[in-house]
């Protein structure tokens, strides 16, 4: 694979590592801003005067050769020297296994470097013909660790930035001061002889012979650094473990199950026809969406408190990033899921906010849940009124579902309800569609997507969450829930009667600018909404979800088919799909971070994913365009690391957690449905030669998934 930047972290626990191999640099991924905190690590060989290294650190000559692998639990870089034919093979791998909180939350990290002396030349290359004899190494360093050598391995201190609450207040990205915080660490060898900066091994190979390991377990063991509501809580490790020492115990005893069972997990990912692309997506995105986890206990109630950073918006748990990776959930962990909609009720803001007296008695959700190292209000410029209050009622329906648990529901039916007799007061016309409220997630796009009247987007999904809200309710005992039906069949009808432009559906229902005001400058629109009757790719973001548990809204299967066909012939640019074929005057929206810029040629691919997925289980196969998706990583990747970058064309969403919904490419091109409630199981594949694994059947702890086959 072409080498790239990346990087990867223990899920929820900000213990990770990032590299950058083209500028020759890694990071620790810890408790601020990515890519993190810039330190050297130097992995290679020593072979008489000469050093060859990976391209980690500016120190040393690079291998001539460099390969690397991308897989789900683990980042691996090769070197090969030419001249002795020597390969070293380096791998950082962490615990996960889904479903296993105490041993997916592990706080270590293991560095693997092995070499072996290749059985003939490298090309044309001409080898040593005697035994090449050297020492590989492991070595850490820089201005920010300070190392101390103790029994087999090394005692580490870590200055470690962070930003928390500045004068009980939410921070304010990025001016706010980083508060600095020395964290002891422990670099534990476990295989190799310690050295005053890591460990090293000593070998003499002939061609074709396997040399020695040389193996670092990196411990942690951080005090509380995520605040919830003002109060420091602890990680969610420090339940498993009461100290770093105990840490470094679990390392040495669970370091050959750790490594067995990434390789197993590894493999049973990679068993699949999608392509060695959809392989890649699906390491990248895992990597991506665990550098921003945080999984802690919040003190007040002693009860697990699990967020995901906005990538480079460092917004915790978004509501409609999280509903993007809602396949990702559905499919391999749903209890990360339910956290979430245990948490995100706290964030709910009065109605009559957004709609004055007629908003009386409801509720909508707030954007976000907090920014940085601090949870608790919304730290987002402005509302997404209508979709992030249905984001949360679908999301807690595709749990329900697919989790057989109605938890949610029962404890929150009240929000809940609230919820929806928002979305319904947001309809001022009676045709059932939003009219207020509808500024949405897509930030970048031009007037009639981000925020015009009447969207078809927030069409589908306010009819999505009305008629699952009313099974919600229903379930959970309330009584008469047809006028939320009722509602729902309103929106069915007008989209069916006027969102439907001959061959595809328009961007927004109302054509008319009049009253509109711009989220971020506060200008007033007037005339026509430029754009309203394009293409665009959003009719089918609400249904993957739903698809997945079998839920049919009642929407036209042949329309939503032949709209996925148009607009993805009619968006298409080199990586993916852009927002819609309006070509909008180009114009940048000045707002802080430099968050939005408007673009015609923007597109976000998890929102392309979202649409494959739709299309999928509509006959449709878009599932070939993570070739464009992937091309776009690689490109990104190719000079920097930015991970997972969620835009092309515009806008500078990078290290974004929100590719994850690629994982629900399996289930997609399977046809599958799972509902546990109703004990519906079945299976519609896409393509004749279609083998996946069902990842939402697998057994995680006796490592067995079940593999489906067309």
């Amino acid at each position: 694979m072409q080498v790239m930047g990346d990087g990867i972290a223990v899920l929820g626990s900000r213990h990770g590592v990032m590299w950058d191999p083209f500028n020759q640099r890694s990071y620790l991924v810890r408790f601020d801003r990515h890519p993190g905190i810039p330190f050297d690590l130097r992995v290679g060989l020593m072979l008489g005067e000469r050093t060859v290294v990976l391209p980690l650190t500016p120190e040393g000559v690079v291998f001539d050769f460099v390969d690397q692998e991308l897989l789900p639990t683990a980042m691996v870089m090769t070197g090969v020297d030419p001249l002795t034919a020597l390969k070293v093979r380096l791998q950082i791998r962490i615990p996960f296994r889904p479903q296993d909180a105490a041993f997916s939350t592990a706080p270590v990290l293991y560095l693997t470097a092995t070499v072996s002396r290749l059985e003939k030349s490298f090309r044309w290359q001409r080898p040593l013909e005697r035994p090449a004899s050297g020492t590989l190494f492991i070595e850490v360093g820089g201005d920010v660790l300070a190392l101390k050598p103790q029994g087999n391995g090394l005692d580490l201190t870590l200055q470690a930035p962070y930003t928390g609450p500045v004068d009980g207040r939410m921070p304010n990205r990025p001016t706010d001061p980083m508060e600095i915080l020395a964290v002891p660490e422990r670099l534990e060898v476990l295989s190799g002889d310690a050295t005053l900066a890591g460990a090293k091994a000593s070998f003499e190979l002939i061609m074709g012979q396997v040399g020695p390991t040389v193996q670092l377990a990196w411990c942690a063991y951080a005090p509380p650094i995520l605040h919830l509501f003002g109060e420091p809580s602890p990680f969610r490790y420090a339940r498993s473990f009461r100290s770093l020492h105990e840490v470094v115990s679990w390392a040495r005893r669970n370091a050959g199950e750790v490594e067995s069972y990434g390789r197993w997990f590894d493999t049973t990912i990679a068993d699949h026809s999608l392509g060695s692309t959809t392989t890649h997506l699906m390491g990248q995105t895992l990597h991506a969406w665990l550098v921003d986890t945080w999984w802690a206990t919040r003190p007040s109630t002693n009860k697990d408190w699990f967020s995901v950073w906005e990538g480079s918006c460092y917004f915790h748990s978004t509501v409609d990033v999280e509903f993007t990776q809602g396949p990702f959930y559905l499919t391999l962990w749903p209890e990360l899921l339910r956290m979430e909609l245990d948490e995100w009720p706290e964030f709910s803001k009065p109605g009559e906010i957004a709609l004055g007296d007629r908003g009386l008695g409801t509720l909508f959700l707030a954007h976000d849940m907090g920014v940085l190292a601090a949870c608790g209000q919304q730290a987002y410029p402005h509302d997404m009124e209508v979709e992030e209050a249905a984001n949360y009622v679908l999301l807690a329906y595709a749990y329900w579902r697919r989790a057989a648990d109605n938890s949610i529901q029962r404890k929150y039916s009240r929000t809940i309800k609230k919820y929806l007799d928002f979305i319904v007061a947001c309809d001022t016309t009676g045709n059932g569609a939003p009219d207020k409220g509808c500024t949405n997630t897509i930030d970048d796009a031009s007037p009639a997507v981000q925020y015009g009247r009447e969207q078809v987007y927030l069409a589908v999904k306010a009819m999505g969450a009305l008629d699952c809200g009313a099974d919600l309710l229903a379930s959970a005992g309330h009584g008469d829930v047809s006028a939320y039906r009722q509602q729902a069949e309103r929106i069915r009808q007008t989209i069916d009667a006027r969102g439907w432009l001959t061959d595809h559906y328009a961007v927004a229902l109302d054509p008319s600018a009049e009253g509109l005001v711009d989220p971020w400058s506060g200008e007033q629109l007037h005339g026509e909404l430029a754009g309203w009757d394009a293409s665009h790719i959003y009719t089918a973001n609400t249904l993957p979800l739903l698809d997945m548990v079998g839920r049919d809204l009642g929407l036209d299967d042949t329309r939503l088919a032949q709209d996925a066909i148009v607009a993805g012939q009619r968006t298409l640019t080199q990586y993916g799909c852009c927002h819609t074929d309006y070509h909008a005057p180009a114009r940048m929206a000045l707002v802080e971070g430099n968050m939005a810029v408007t673009s015609s040629t923007t597109g976000w691919v998890s929102m392309n994913m979202l649409r494959d997925i739709a299309a999928a289980y509509r006959g449709v196969d878009m599932l070939s365009m993570a070739d464009r998706y992937w091309d776009w990583q690689a490109a990104t990747n190719a000079r920097s690391v930015h991970v997972f970058f969620e835009t092309f064309g515009g806008n500078n969403l990078c290290f974004y957690p929100r590719g994850v919904a690629v994982w629900g490419y399996f289930e997609a091109a399977a046809g599958f449905v799972y509902d546990r409630v109703s004990g519906e199981r079945g299976a519609n594949a896409l393509r004749l030669t279609t083998r996946v694994p069902l990842l939402a059947l697998a057994n995680w702890r006796n490592r067995q998934a079940p593999i489906f086959e067309a």
